[in-house]
Parts: C-alpha cells; sequence; structure tokens
C-alpha cells in the first residue's frame, strides 16, 4: 500500500514537473513571438513613415540630408512643414471665439513663413486651415532656409502612399 502511496505521490510530482516545464516553454516563446513581432511592426512603420528633418539645434539627420540631395537632384521637392504655433484640437477649445483666434494664428504663421521664403523656388503652395502645417514644394535653399527657421517644428517629404 505504501508504495502504491508513493508512486501516486511520484507519478503526481512528475506531471506537475512536466506542467510547469510546459507552461514555462509556452511563457518563453510568447515572450520571443512578441518581441519579433514588435519589432517588424515597428520596422514596418518606420519604413512606411515619410522622412522627417527636426528644425534649429538639432544637426541634420540622414533623412534631412536625403531630402536635400533629392531636392538638388531634382530641383524642387514637396515637402509638408510644421508650423510653431500653440495648437490645441479644435474640439478641446473652449469655444468659437478660442477656435477662430486659433486658425487666424495658423493663417498669419503660414503668410509670415511664405513671405520668409519668397527669395526662394517655392511653388504648390497648400496651407491647412485647421492645423499648423504647410504643404509646399521648394528647392534646395528654402529647404536648408527652413531646417535653421525658428518659426517651423519640422519638415517631412509629402509622399503618396498606397494602401497597404
Amino acid at each position: 500500500m505504501r508504495t502504491k502511496a508513493l508512486f501516486l505521490q511520484n507519478g503526481f510530482l512528475s506531471l506537475l514537473v512536466v506542467i510547469l516545464g510546459l507552461a514555462l516553454f509556452v511563457v518563453i516563446f510568447l515572450s520571443f513571438a512578441l518581441l519579433f513581432v514588435g519589432k517588424s511592426s515597428k520596422a514596418r512603420q518606420t519604413a512606411s513613415q515619410p522622412q522627417v528633418a527636426v528644425s534649429q539645434n538639432i544637426p541634420p539627420t540622414p533623412a534631412y540630408n536625403e531630402l536635400v540631395s533629392k531636392a538638388r537632384s531634382k530641383g524642387t521637392i514637396p515637402i509638408i512643414v510644421g508650423l510653431k504655433v500653440d495648437f490645441h484640437p479644435e474640439g478641446e477649445l473652449p469655444n468659437l471665439q478660442a477656435v477662430e483666434k486659433q486658425r487666424m494664428a495658423i493663417a498669419k504663421a503660414q503668410d509670415t513663413l511664405l513671405n520668409k521664403l519668397s527669395p526662394y523656388k517655392v511653388t504648390s503652395i497648400k496651407k491647412l486651415k485647421y492645423i499648423p502645417y504647410l504643404a509646399v514644394t521648394v528647392d534646395a535653399a528654402g529647404l536648408s532656409y527652413l531646417s535653421s527657421s525658428p518659426d517651423i517644428t519640422h519638415i517631412e517629404e509629402d509622399l503618396t502612399l498606397s494602401p497597404k
């Protein structure tokens, strides 16, 4: 009887060890799977994002240098420029007057920047009414000016992306 109880006890312990081993394997496998999926989706996001250069006090990035190279080789390059304007989504603004005030600040910042860009080759100007951005096509000299301008927050290449 005693051997039977000992056998049952050893069998239970063996089963418990096997179950814990399998659970540990599943946890490790899922950890690696999540790590791989996270890296690959981040790589896909990075590959599909437009090239960005951050203005002022930050050295030019490889993406910015590529924008300048494209502008030089093609003559001009379409870009989207983020303007330095105090901005809040319109739904978060307290009233219609605040909405109008923000829209006027955006329009003024756009006009000011366009006036400063007048010495450069600037075409295809698209003013965005509700957000502090401006889409333009500029030459390399204009792009260089924008990269050092305190009036902007960033520069992106204006790309047409197709759905995946």
